[in-house]
């Protein structure tokens, strides 16, 4: 709708079979993820499914601009890990899933669903903080999250922060500091998600371990 770009070429992407580019099954294996674009197969080296669509756009953008397929490929096969973005650590048995750089209400679902299929035979815990900068629509997501973790098998669930409260969690701390003086202990073999906005700043749990 904006004549800005009307000289520009365009092409489509999504799940429907009438797009230009149409992503099909998406699948995590081990450390890996595979995704299906117009039925060619690509894999990226981070076990996080929400990376695929954004790996399957820059796949797109490198056919356009006619980069040949063993580089796309090479490039897909980099590293995608990025401290406290979706970062697996293991420490002293436990896993921590730490995503504590950004959040918003399409990516800590994303988180959660993850979280939940991770090594699912292990005790989970989840630790959620606010979701910032969403406006007046602050408390429709949050209590959206809430929902949700109500479907979810779990061993505890602990938010924290200000609007964290609507997530009606086990247990709720005002800040992390406040967390960390309670000194909680965790199962052993825990799988444990680390999500909220960056300026919580749950990445103090990891690095006090």
């Amino acid at each position: 709708d904006d004549n800005r770009f009307s000289e520009f070429e365009g092409v489509t992407f999504g799940k429907n079979a009438d797009n230009d580019f149409q992503i099909g099954k998406i699948e995590s294996k081990g450390d890996k993820t595979i995704f299906w674009l117009n039925k060619e197969k690509y894999q990226i080296n981070s076990p996080f499914t929400v990376h695929a669509c954004n790996a399957a756009i820059a796949v797109i953008l490198a056919k356009k601009l006619k980069i040949e397929d063993k580089i796309i490929r090479r490039g897909l096969a980099k590293p995608l890990q990025v401290n406290y973005r979706m970062q697996i650590l293991q420490i002293s048995g436990q896993i921590y899933l730490a995503d504590c750089y950004n959040a918003n209400p399409d990516s800590m679902q994303a988180a959660i669903e993850f979280w939940q299929n991770y090594l699912p035979h292990r005790p989970h815990v989840a630790i959620l903080g606010d979701m910032l900068e969403l406006g007046k629509y602050s408390d429709k997501h949050h209590k959206e999250i809430s929902a949700k973790m109500k479907n979810e098998k779990f061993d505890s669930f602990i938010s924290i922060g200000k609007y964290a409260t609507l997530y009606e969690a086990d247990m709720h701390f005002d800040s992390v500091n406040e967390f960390l003086q309670a000194d909680i202990k965790f199962p052993p073999e825990a799988v444990i998600l680390l999500k909220a906005s960056h300026s919580l700043g749950l990445e103090k749990i990891v690095e006090r371990k």
